[in-house]
C-alpha cells in the first residue's frame, strides 16, 4: 500500500482497516483470526495492524489479477511475496520468502525497472513483517520516503553505533576493526601493529569503550613521538572523522541500535567507497556477533537491499580483509536470518563467491549482448529467452529460483514520484536524528584546524597573502596549519643540516607532496630556502630553515596542543 505524507499509526490502522472493508474483508473476522495465531497479550501489542496489512496485499493480489476459478496463483500467498503476475497466464506469482534467506541477484540496465521491483519487493517483505536496511547509492532514497513515509533516513553522520563494540570477546573484535582500518589507510605494518597494541590497551572494556575519534587522536600523539608512518595513519583516521561526523564520537550507543523500524534507508552517495566499505564490514560482523550472543536461528528476520552491489560486492580489492568480509558476509548471512538482494548491471563484476551464493536471479531488460549470455548461462535461459533480454521492456523480468521452470513476469508500476528535497528529508527526520542522538554518549569534540588557500598565490598572481586587495585580519587567508605543513617544520626544526631530499625520505613522501608543502610554506614566510656546497663537496643540496616567523608558529601551536 502507498501512502505520501506521514500518518500516526492509529490514522493508519484506520485506514488499513477501512481498506479491507473496501475488499470485502471482516474486521472482526481478521481480529479474531490475528488473536488466535497470537499468544499473551503482551505479544498483540502493536502486530494486529501488520496482520491487517498482510491479509490487505493477499486480498489486494487475488482480487487484482482475477485468477480463473479453476486456477491458482504461482506460488502461495502465506509464504511468499507478491512480484507481479505471470505475462501467459496472468496469474499472480508470489516468490516464496525461503528464497530471500538465500539471497538473491537482479541484473538490469539502467532504466529497466530494478528500482520499482525492488519497492515491490519492499512492500511484500513489510507486509510479511521482515525488516529491510537498504542501502542507497543513488539518492534513490529521497523517492522512497514518497511510498515509505514512516522510513528512517540515514547518512553516516546520523547513525549511532560504536565499531569498537565487542559483543562476544573484545580482544577479537580489537584485531579485526585493527587490520580493517589498517587496510583502510593503507599503512605501514609498523603502524598497523601499533594500532593493535593502543586498542588491546584502550579497547578492553565493551562498556567503557573509546570512539574512533579518540583512537585517532591517540594514533596522532603517538605518531608525534615516533614516526611520520603513524601519523599518516592518524591522518586518515582524522578523515574517517570527517566524513562521518558525530558517528566518529560515540563512545557508549543504545543497545541495540536501530532495531524498532521497519525500513531503514543507509543513504551513501556521498561517502567514499572505502570508508563504506570500513563501516559496512564493521557493522556487520557486529550484527553477527550481537545475535551469536543473544541466541538466534536461521529464520529469515531481516533483508539487505543494495540498490549497486558492486560498491560493497565487487571483485576489486577482494584480496584485503574487506574482501574476506564479503565472502562471510554472503555465505554467513543466512544463518543469522538475514537476506540479501544485490542489485547491479554487470554480474562479470561482482565478486565470484557473492553470484555463486545467490539461490535466485531475476533478469530485466539488458543492452550489453555479453551481460545477457552470461546472465542467461547462469539462470539456465535458452537461446530465444537469452535473445529476449536485449528486448525486455522495462518492467518485465525472468526469474530463476532453481525450483520449477524460468517464469516470465510483468511488474507492477509504482509512480515514485519527485525526489524529496534535503530541507524536506531533515524537516521529517530531525525528530528521529534528535532521539536517536540524545541516545548516546560521546567524546568532546576536537576543533577542526582547517587550512585556506589562495588560489592566485597558488597560480603565482600573488607572492604572499597579505597583497590581497582586502587585507584585513577578518579577511586575510589563514596561515596553513594542516598535520602535513607542521611534519615539515618540525623535521626542519629537528634536523636543520639535513637537505629537502633527506626530509621528504625521512617523512616517507613523494617529491611532488614534499615540494607542494614547501612551497606553500616559503609563500607564508614560515620557511626560508638556501643552497648549501657539502664540505666533502659535490652537488649543492637544498637546506630549509625556519624563519623567525615559522619559530614563533611552531612554538605557539605546539603550545595549544
Amino acid at each position: 500500500m502507498k501512502s505520501t505524507s506521514c500518518q500516526p499509526k492509529g490514522a493508519m490502522l484506520i485506514e488499513y482497516v477501512q481498506q479491507s472493508k473496501d475488499l470485502g474483508l471482516d474486521k472482526d473476522l481478521l481480529h479474531g483470526h490475528y488473536l488466535s495465531l497470537i499468544g499473551t497479550p503482551a505479544d498483540r501489542n502493536g502486530k494486529f495492524e501488520q496482520f491487517v496489512k498482510a491479509r490487505i496485499a493477499e486480498e489486494v493480489a487475488r482480487q487484482f489479477f482475477s485468477p480463473n476459478e479453476n486456477t491458482g496463483p504461482v506460488g502461495d500467498p502465506a509464504t511468499g511475496i507478491l512480484l507481479g503476475k505471470i505475462i501467459d497466464s496472468g496469474l499472480p506469482y508470489f516468490l516464496n520468502l525461503l528464497f530471500f534467506a538465500t539471497h538473491i541477484l537482479v541484473i538490469a540496465a539502467s532504466g529497466k525497472g530494478k528500482t520499482n521491483m525492488l519497492v515491490q519487493i519492499i512492500i511484500g517483505l513489510l507486509a510479511k513483517g521482515i525488516k529491510v536496511h537498504f542501502f542507497d547509492h543513488k539518492d534513490t532514497g529521497c523517492n522512497f520516503l514518497n511510498v515509505f513515509p514512516d522510513a528512517l533516513f540515514l547518512e553516516p553522520r546520523h547513525e549511532r553505533w560504536n565499531l569498537f563494540k565487542g559483543f562476544v570477546d573484545q580482544q577479537t573484535r580489537n584485531a579485526f576493526v585493527a587490520r580493517c582500518l589498517g587496510d583502510y589507510a593503507s599503512s605501514h605494518p609498523s603502524a598497523r601493529n601499533t594500532l593493535n597494541s593502543i586498542l588491546a590497551d584502550y579497547c578492553h572494556d565493551p562498556d567503557d569503550l573509546p570512539s574512533l575519534q579518540d583512537i585517532a587522536g591517540v594514533v596522532s600523539k603517538i605518531g608525534g613521538e615516533d614516526s611520520a608512518k603513524h601519523q599518516n595513519l592518524s591522518n586518515a583516521l582524522f578523515n574517517i572523522c570527517k566524513s562521518i561526523g558525530d558517528l566518529s564520537r560515540v563512545r557508549i550507543a543504545p543497545e541495540p541500535p536501530l532495531l524498532g523500524k521497519e525500513l531503514i534507508i543507509f543513504s551513501r552517495k556521498s561517502i567514499p567507497a572505502r570508508q563504506e566499505n570500513l563501516l559496512i564490514s564493521s557493522a556487520c560482523t557486529q550484527e553477527w556477533e550481537r545475535l551469536t550472543a543473544t541466541g538466534h536461528d536461521s529464520s529469515l528476520h531481516s533483508v539487505h537491499a543494495w540498490d549497486e552491489g558492486l560498491k560493497f560486492f565487487g571483485a576489486t580489492g577482494e584480496t584485503s580483509q574487506h574482501g574476506l568480509v564479503q565472502r562471510e558476509k554472503i555465505t554467513k548471512d543466512r544463518s543469522y536470518g538475514i537476506g540479501n538482494i544485490l542489485c547491479t548491471q554487470s554480474v562479470k563484476k561482482l565478486l565470484p563467491d557473492a553470484v555463486d551464493n545467490c539461490s535466485s536471479v531475476i533478469a530485466l531488460g539488458m543492452n550489453n549482448p555479453k551481460e545477457a549470455e552470461l546472465t542467461a548461462r547462469i539462470m539456465g535461459l535458452n537461446s530465444s529467452q537469452e535473445a529476449d533480454l536485449l528486448n525486455l521492456p522495462p518492467g518485465e523480468a525472468y526469474i530463476y529460483t532453481g525450483s520449477g521452470p524460468v517464469q516470465k513476469i510483468k511488474i507492477p508500476y509504482h509512480d515514485l514520484g519527485r525526489g524529496k528535497s534535503r530541507a524536506e528529508i531533515e524537516q521529517l527526520m530531525t525528530p528521529h536524528w534528535e532521539e536517536l542522538h540524545s541516545q548516546a554518549t560521546y567524546s568532546p569534540k576536537i576543533k577542526a584546524k582547517v587550512r585556506k588557500l589562495d588560489f592566485r598565490v597558488t597560480l603565482g598572481e600573488r607572492t604572499s597573502p597579505e597583497e590581497s586587495e582586502d587585507n584585513s585580519p577578518e579577511k586575510r587567508p589563514p596561515e596553513p596549519i594542516l598535520e602535513e605543513t607542521l611534519l615539515l617544520l618540525s623535521s626542519c626544526r629537528g634536523n636543520p643540516a639535513y637537505g629537502v631530499v633527506q626530509h621528504y625520505r625521512n617523512l616517507g613522501w613523494s617529491s611532488g607532496r614534499g615540494n607542494r608543502v614547501k612551497s606553500e610554506l616559503l609563500s607564508n614566510d614560515l620557511l626560508a630556502s638556501r643552497r648549501v656546497v657539502p664540505s666533502a663537496g659535490g652537488r649543492p643540496k637544498e637546506v630549509l630553515t625556519l624563519t623567525p616567523k615559522g619559530e614563533s608558529f611552531l612554538e605557539q601551536y605546539e603550545k595549544d596542543a
